[in-house]
């Protein structure tokens, strides 16, 4: 379909219309007494929503095209990370024939992928997800919806048992199972972004049960999913701490299957064509904090005679150096038990996800499994509020981005920044403990 004739303004709207439902069920849950009914109605609701989009059309996204080739790649045993797609669609000569033989076999997949002039970005646990869901049905988004499902009922049984640990009603997992955003953008539009979450939250719940090792294990393998499960590595060992024998153990297994997972990427050599490069040196996208930060930097820089043009590098230096301050002030902070350890990773990956040069809807995702232990309700608005990022699709086409960038994007986040800020001040002489 043609972008100017895509039904964009009435997805919008609906998922929008979904998210403020959403927030209505969620005050409604919390009202509600445990029943074994409610619980019934909860996992229903939510499988019922899966398999609806698990038949569904993916609408506007197409990264699932990337991992459709990445899996097949990886299963022919060849490194995903060697060859950028455009090579191939372009019979570079260096290309091995095994792979020009898989680009015949893939039919339309290897043409529509986003970005082929880079390679992979994905990192190798994700890569293994890949493989089997090309194992299982090799090119099909069918397959690769059911390995999602699997993984999310995997997350339901981990969300629950950390509920049970912290003496929290089981029915609060309504916040991450009827997520609406979440439903859309994993099982409509493909994304693969909670395949981190039973690695992030089996090392969460293995380390509050003292298997020190085990969790070690689990969190290296969730940065082989995505990079950003190292921010709470601190935290981990801050939960560990005084026994140093067990925090060296820990960071010691942690870092050598950390290395040892990445050695693939490192052989295919970093330059210009690696999406890990791009990615951390330009890439941005629907955010406001980072695109305040850069604005700030493109004025001072020239005032001291520096370029301007480094305003993006300064401004992630910028939000990496924030970060870095918050996790170091959170350390710092008394040695705390596991409520409160919950709710420092839960800060650590709601900052850096407001504060990211990249702010997509599925990013989300990741704090979502947070939020049904420690209930923000300032942060769940985003449910209802990311859904505008997709009006980049309508404006964009008709050349009106600019529109999209200064003041759809502002929209999208300013409320949440009030709101934080207004938890932040009201709270401030209240100690921090979950909901009930």
């Amino acid at each position: 379909m043609q972008p100017l004739k895509k039904p964009v303004l009435l997805m919008t709207s609906v998922l929008v219309a979904a998210g403020i439902i959403y927030l209505y069920l969620i005050r409604f849950v919390e009202k509600a007494q445990l029943q074994k009914n409610l619980m019934i109605w909860i996992i229903a609701i939510g499988v019922g929503l899966r398999i609806i989009m698990v038949f569904s059309t993916p609408i506007l996204e197409d990264d699932y095209f990337r991992y459709f080739w990445d899996g097949a790649v990886t299963a022919k045993g060849m490194n995903p990370y060697t060859y950028a797609p455009q090579s191939v669609i372009e019979d570079d000569p260096n290309i091995p024939p095994a792979l020009k033989e898989l680009a015949v076999e893939s039919g339309e997949v290897v043409k529509r992928i986003n970005h082929p002039y880079l390679r992979t970005i994905y990192p190798p646990v994700s890569q293994g997800f890949f493989v089997v869901a090309h194992l299982l049905s090799p090119w099909k988004v069918f397959g690769w919806r059911f390995v999602l499902l699997i993984v999310d009922i995997i997350n339901l049984i981990l969300l629950l048992s950390l509920l049970r640990f912290f003496n929290l009603g089981p029915f609060w997992v309504a916040v991450y199972w009827w997520n609406p955003l979440l439903v859309k953008e994993i099982f409509n539009s493909g994304h693969m972004d909670i395949l981190i979450i039973p690695f992030v939250f089996g090392a969460v719940l293995l380390l509050l049960k003292n298997r020190h090792l085990l969790s070690s294990v689990l969190l290296a393998l969730a940065i082989g999913v995505k990079l950003w499960p190292v921010l709470l590595l601190p935290f981990f060992l801050k939960r560990i701490y005084p026994d140093y024998k067990r925090m060296i153990l820990f960071f010691v297994v942690f870092a050598l299957i950390s290395v040892a997972l990445f050695v693939p990427i490192r052989i295919s050599g970093v330059d210009n064509t690696s999406g890990f490069q791009i990615y951390a040196k330009s890439w941005e996208n629907n955010d406001a904090f980072f695109m305040a930060v850069v604005w700030m930097w493109e004025f001072i820089l020239p005032a001291v005679g520096i370029h301007p043009g480094l305003g993006q590098f300064a401004g992630r230096i910028t939000v990496l150096g924030i970060l870095a301050i918050l996790i170091l002030f959170l350390i710092l902070r008394k040695r705390e038990n596991g409520t409160n350890f919950i709710n420092q990773c839960l800060v650590i990956v709601a900052a850096g996800f407001l504060i990211s040069p990249t702010q997509f809807p599925w990013y989300f995702v990741w704090v979502i499994p947070f939020l049904t232990m420690k209930r923000t309700f300032s942060l769940l608005i985003l449910t209802a509020l990311l859904p505008l990022y997709y009006l980049r699709f309508y404006l964009e086409p008709r050349g009106m981005v600019s529109l999209f960038n200064n003041g759809v994007v502002w929209f999208q986040f300013v409320p949440i920044w009030i709101l934080l800020s207004r938890d932040w001040f009201n709270s401030r002489n209240k100690p921090v403990q979950l909901a009930r």
